[in-house]
């Protein structure tokens, strides 16, 4: 199974690439292993971009800091798409809605941002001030994290969800299917194909990141699946993954079928 390598998210107009770099890539410690070095963190940005990547997503300030000193300094700003979450408990009210777009905009160091989207909330008072800074220019798409909650309200106004999916969130996949099928204009992003780092090995200590990402991959009804790398090889596997067959070979789906969960 081989898919485009790109693909148009949701009504955006934009077309991005299948794989994304995660902003946990830029966290200190994420996974169990520390950050890259700042010269190794150059270069995953530049290889990324030099293979077709071009969605970037931040989370927290250190990786807003992080990855906006990158940008400025590779001077590869216009070729990104970035995403950005806003924190649940600083956007309560509109006017912290803003606040804390404008906040995040200065630890990037850029004027606006291709996407803010909410964090597992979705109030109308929300939606209308996340409007409002599209309406600004300090984001041009809007959208939510969160599953339950996108599935719980009207869309109308947005434009992306994010979705949490990996092979041991499988029981996800029918929400997520509605999710595509009663918002056929939705973009949908899909995170942690390697649950944070949890299913990088199976239980004999054996690499199950060809596997996990494949299937992730796979899942047609997501746009784009997000990765956080702590080194260059490990984005350099990420990409031969993307851009070869998806299909899951025997080896591969057994080896799904009997590694750990959340609970393990």
């Amino acid at each position: 199974m081989r898919l485009p390598l790109k693909r148009m998210l949701g009504k955006t107009g934009v077309e991005i690439s299948r794989l994304g770099l995660g902003g946990h890539t830029f966290l200190p410690n994420y996974g169990g292993m520390e950050q890259a070095e700042y010269f190794e963190l150059l270069d995953i940005v530049n290889t990324a971009i030099a293979e077709g990547i071009n969605l970037f997503d931040v989370t927290y300030d250190e990786e807003r800091k992080l990855l906006g000193s990158l940008l400025n300094e590779l001077y590869i700003r216009d070729k990104v798409f970035l995403s950005c979450w806003m924190s649940k408990q600083k956007t309560q009210t509109a006017v912290e809605l803003k606040a804390e777009a404008k906040r995040a905009l200065s630890l990037l160091g850029v004027e606006y941002v291709d996407l803010f989207y909410l964090d597992w909330t979705c109030t109308k008072e929300q939606v209308e001030a996340m409007v409002a800074l599209r309406e600004d220019g300090l984001t041009k798409f809007v959208g939510l994290l969160g599953l339950s909650v996108a599935l719980e309200n009207e869309l109308t106004d947005l434009d992306v969800v994010l979705v949490n999916h990996n092979y041991h969130l499988r029981g996800n996949e029918s929400g997520i299917r509605q999710l595509a099928s009663s918002n056929p204009d939705i973009g949908i992003i899909s995170l942690e194909p390697l649950g944070r780092g949890r299913f990088a090995l199976d239980t004999d200590g054996k690499s199950m990141v060809s596997a996990s990402l494949k299937y992730a991959l796979s899942f047609e009804p997501v746009d784009t699946v997000l990765v956080a790398v702590r080194r260059l090889a490990h984005l350099l596997e990420d990409i031969e993954i993307w851009k070869s067959d998806f299909a899951l070979t025997n080896i591969e789906q057994k080896a799904l079928e009997s590694s750990r969960g959340y609970g393990s």
